[in-house]
C-alpha cells in the first residue's frame, strides 16, 4: 500500500533547479552548438569533423516515420529526511510497532523520554519552541500528556522554515528501514503516534501512512508527539543500543476508574477490568455492599451517567421513590388528585409521593401544603421516615432507650424516632458514637446503608 510523506525541506527548491538543468541539456541538445568538435579545417560551411561538414538541423528534414529517443530528464530524488543523530550505531533490528495506549493514570510528570525528544529535536532542527508536555488530570479529555509521555513541538505551519522543519521530522520518522519496514526511527524511539497539519501517523498503522486527521485541532501551530511507555521511559534503542520489549505500562484494574502511576515495566497486557455496576462505588468503598443490595432490590438503578452519586445529598423526592421500590406496594394507583402544590401529577415522583403520604410516613413540609421534592433530607427526617415506614411492621420490636445521643434529648420532637433508629441498630450514632448530629444532611450512600441495615437486621 502507498504511503505518502511530507517533502523533506529545500526538497522544491532542489527540484525546481535540477529540473531547469536538464531542460537547459535538453534544449542544448537540440538547437545549440556542438558541445565538443574534432580539430579540422574550416570551411564556408562551417566546421568539420573527420566525418564531414556539420550543417545547421533543419526541421524538415526530419522523416517523420525515423523513430525517435526523446530527451526524458530523470525524475528527480530528494535527499532522505534527517533527524535526530542516536549515540547508538543502527542496529540490525529494532523495536516492534507500539500498540495504542492510551492514557489510563494521572501522572503529568515529564518522562525521561520525553524530555530527551523535545531536546534533541529542537537541537536539530533549530525552530520553534516546546509547548510543553506534562497538563492537568483534570484539563480536558483522555491525553497521554497526563501521564507525562506526550509532547507539543510549537511550530506556524504558515512559516515555510517551521514548515520544513515539521515535514522533515515527520518524514524521518515514516521512513523504510533496512528491513524494508516503514517507521523505523518511529520505532526507535518509541513513538506511538504523530499528528501535523491535519494528518497524523501512527505505529499501530504503520501501512498506512499519513492518514487524515479530523480532530478539534488541525494541529497547524504545533506537531504532537504520543510515546509508547519504553519510549518515555528513555528505554529503546535509541537511547540504550538495545531493543526494548513492548511495555503496556499500569493497568486499570476497575471500570470507569483510573490505574495507579507507573512503577515499572509491564511485558504483558492488561487484563480486562473488572465492571462495577457503579463507577463511583469501587469494590473498597465502606458502602459497596449496601449500595449493591440496593441496586439488587431494584430500588435504584443509578445516574443517568452510570454513577451512583454516593456522595450527592438525598433529596425528600428520591427519598420517596426509595421507600417506595422498598415497601413494594402490591398495587397502587397512579395519582388523580394533586396532594402538595409543588408535585404536580406529572411530576417524576408523584406517586411515590402520594404513596409517602398516604401512609402517614410523610406529612409535607409548613402547613403541610407543600413537599419540597428538591430539599434536602437530614438525619432527623431520615430517623423519622424510617421509623414511620418500617417501626410499625410485625418484625420490628418496639425500641427502648438503651442508646442515648448527648444532642438528643428526650424533649426532642426526633427522641422516639433517633432512639428506635439506634436500638434497630441502624445507626450507632455519629463521630464517636456520643452524638447523632441529626440535622447533617443524609447522602445517598449513607441512606443505601439505613435501608441496607434496617432490612437485613
Amino acid at each position: 500500500m502507498s504511503r505518502s510523506r511530507p517533502a523533506a525541506p529545500g526538497s522544491w527548491l532542489r527540484r525546481c533547479v535540477s529540473g531547469a538543468a536538464l531542460a537547459g541539456v535538453a534544449l542544448g541538445l537540440l538547437s545549440g552548438p556542438a558541445a565538443a568538435v574534432t580539430a579540422g579545417p574550416l570551411t564556408s560551411s562551417g566546421p568539420v569533423t573527420s566525418s564531414g561538414p556539420v550543417t545547421a538541423a533543419d526541421p524538415t528534414d526530419v522523416d517523420p516515420t525515423d523513430p525517435v529517443d526523446p530527451v526524458v530528464p530523470p525524475e528527480p530524488t530528494s535527499p532522505p529526511a534527517t533527524g535526530p543523530v542516536s549515540a547508538y550505531p543502527v542496529p540490525a533490528a529494532v523495536e516492534d510497532y507500539s500498540p495504542y495506549l492510551g492514557q489510563v493514570s494521572c501522572d503529568p510528570t515529564p518522562k525521561p523520554g520525553t524530555v530527551a525528544l523535545s531536546e534533541v529535536v529542537l537541537a536539530h532542527y533549530g525552530q520553534g519552541r516546546s509547548s510543553g508536555i506534562a497538563r492537568a488530570c483534570e484539563q480536558g479529555g483522555r491525553s497521554e500528556h497526563k501521564e507525562g509521555r506526550a509532547w507539543d513541538w510549537a511550530l506556524d505551519v504558515n512559516n515555510p522554515a517551521h514548515k520544513a522543519a515539521a515535514d522533515e521530522f515527520v518524514a524521518w520518522l515514516m521512513a523504510d528501514g533496512p528491513d524494508g519496514k516503514p517507521g523505523w526511527n518511529a520505532r526507535r524511539l518509541g513513538v506511538m503516534y504523530v499528528i501535523w497539519n491535519r494528518q497524523t501517523w501512527s505505529s499501530y498503522k504503520a501501512d498506512q501512512g499519513l492518514l487524515a486527521y479530523t480532530g478539534s485541532s488541525p494541529h497547524t501551530d504545533h506537531v504532537h508527539v504520543s510515546l509508547s511507555w519504553a519510549g518515555a521511559m528513555q528505554r529503546t534503542s535509541f537511547w540504550t543500543g538495545r531493543v526494548a520489549a513492548t511495555d503496556y505500562g499500569p493497568c486499570v484494574a476497575v471500570e470507569g476508574q483510573l490505574a495507579p502511576p507507573y512503577t515499572a515495566p509491564n511485558l504483558e497486557r492488561c487484563p480486562a477490568p473488572v465492571r462495577l455496576r457503579f463507577w463511583d462505588v469501587p469494590q473498597h468503598h465502606s458502602f459497596f455492599t449496601e449500595i449493591e443490595w440496593l441496586a439488587d432490590q431494584k430500588i435504584t438503578e443509578g445516574r443517568a451517567d452510570g454513577s451512583f452519586g454516593v456522595t450527592d445529598t438525598i433529596t425528600r423526592a428520591e427519598m420517596a421513590a426509595f421507600l417506595y421500590r422498598h415497601a413494594r406496594p402490591s398495587w397502587y394507583p397512579a395519582s388523580t388528585e394533586q396532594r402538595f402544590t409543588d408535585v404536580p401529577l406529572d411530576h417524576p415522583f408523584a406517586t411515590e409521593i402520594g404513596w409517602l403520604a398516604e401512609q402517614g410516613i410523610s406529612r409535607g413540609v409548613g402547613d403541610g401544603s407543600a413537599f419540597d421534592p428538591r430539599g434536602t433530607v437530614t438525619r432527623h427526617q431520615m430517623a423519622a421516615f424510617l421509623h414511620r415506614a418500617l417501626g410499625a411492621q410485625d418484625d420490628y420490636v418496639t425500641a427502648t432507650p438503651t442508646v442515648v445521643f448527648a444532642d438528643v434529648p428526650p424533649t426532642s420532637n426526633w427522641y422516639e424516632d433517633v432512639v428506635w433508629l439506634a436500638a434497630s441498630g441502624i445507626t450507632t450514632g455519629s463521630g464517636d458514637g456520643t452524638v447523632f448530629q441529626g440535622e447533617d444532611p443524609v447522602t445517598r450512600g449513607q441512606m443505601a446503608a439505613f435501608l441496607y441495615r434496617a432490612s437485613i437486621g
